[in-house]
């Protein structure tokens, strides 16, 4: 599956932590913590679930 950036976050808490990024926007990734529900990458922590988004930076999701 091709992709622009990646990015693999850890849960400590009630915050994502990243341990990885790679791709276009590395420097966007990896200084910045989440808080649980913050994001797309957030609402997935949180939810447990799996999303479906063609643009992660819109607020539209579908649960998978």
């Amino acid at each position: 599956m091709p992709f622009d950036s990646l990015a693999i976050y850890v849960s400590l808490s009630q915050e994502l932590i990243p341990r990885y990024a790679t791709g276009e926007c590395t420097s966007l990734f990896l200084p910045r913590r989440l808080t649980m529900s913050q994001g797309v990458a957030g609402w997935v922590a949180a939810h447990g679930k799996p999303i479906l988004n063609g643009n992660p930076g819109g607020g539209n999701r579908r649960d998978e």
